[in-house]
């Protein structure tokens, strides 16, 4: 039928430091390489070839493409960011109601509702991670050691 039924993003990582992100649907897989030591993603496919392979109506919504090109903006000239900065790049609330940390709103009519599910910081060196659920801004990252 060429429709996709579900699609996903994982993000793989060694114990030195080695991360990559894996776009997941049922037409395929391709990886996403850091760049410029990071991972940067919203809630888009980033893989050329496996965008052309998905329905129509699996196309996201603009929202998603202000939140990425703010969260590069957010990175642009970061080499080396600290937990706390990036704590505050996922609390961001620049260009609301689209904003990084999405929050239900009646600015947006129903069917465009959405609210961000969890935030996540991943040191991979360090082998540490930061998770909040829900909300960043409403929210406490709490820390987990491997």
């Amino acid at each position: 039928s060429g429709i996709t039924a579900v699609g996903g993003n994982l993000i793989l990582t060694s114990g030195d430091g080695v991360a990559l992100s894996l776009e997941i649907t049922p037409k395929g897989v391709d990886a996403i390489l850091p760049e410029n030591g990071m991972i940067l993603h919203t809630n888009h496919m980033l893989s050329g070839m496996l965008l052309n392979k998905v329905a129509d109506g699996y196309r996201p919504r603009g929202s998603t493409f202000v939140r990425l090109t703010r969260l590069r903006e957010r990175m642009r000239g970061k080499n080396d960011v600290d937990v706390e900065y990036m704590m505050s790049v996922l609390r961001d609330q620049g260009g609301y109601p689209n904003s990084i940390d999405v929050h239900i709103t009646d600015k947006l009519p129903e069917n465009r509702q959405g609210a961000t599910n969890y935030g996540l910081i991943m040191d991979t060196t360090d082998k540490v991670a930061w998770f909040c659920a829900g909300n960043p801004s409403e929210g406490k990252f709490k820390e987990y050691r491997i």
